[in-house]
């Protein structure tokens, strides 16, 4: 999920979305080892446990009102690098609010891509149907 796609580099800024399943735990695990500032996310206090056992650097709860406006604060106003989402065409329009300017990228699994990315963003999106 990691490697290749979308190949997220030390030092870099990795959000992982629903970060307390299975392969969220494997993509906060392989970014902390690569060396990345990893934030994930999940919807219960046990999940916020897991992600944080699992090595996330900053847990956020998704289910909490203006989530993503917090995380993005959080890391210093100027959005990820590499954002990992499991519900694309759910929460598409939300995270592409959240990369960074210029050449981020994003892995979404079973996306159906409606939306149109603002013109200002170049994100590459990897898609895993």
């Amino acid at each position: 999920m990691i490697f290749p796609p979308p190949q997220a580099r030390p030092g870099e800024t990795v959000l992982v979305h629903g970060a307390s399943g299975a392969v969220g735990n494997a993509a906060v695990q392989i970014a902390r080892a690569i060396g990345s500032v990893v934030v994930g996310t999940a919807g219960t206090k046990d999940g916020m446990d897991v992600v944080t056992d699992c090595g996330a650097h900053h847990v956020f709860n998704h289910n909490h009102k203006s989530y993503e406006k917090k995380m993005v604060e959080h890391i210093g106003g100027e959005g990820f690098d590499v954002i990992i989402e499991h519900l694309a065409n759910i929460n598409l329009g939300h995270d592409v609010q959240m990369v960074k300017e210029g050449e981020s990228r994003g892995f979404f699994r079973k996306a159906k891509l409606i939306s149109l990315l603002p013109k200002k963003k170049l994100v590459e999106i990897w898609l895993l149907l």
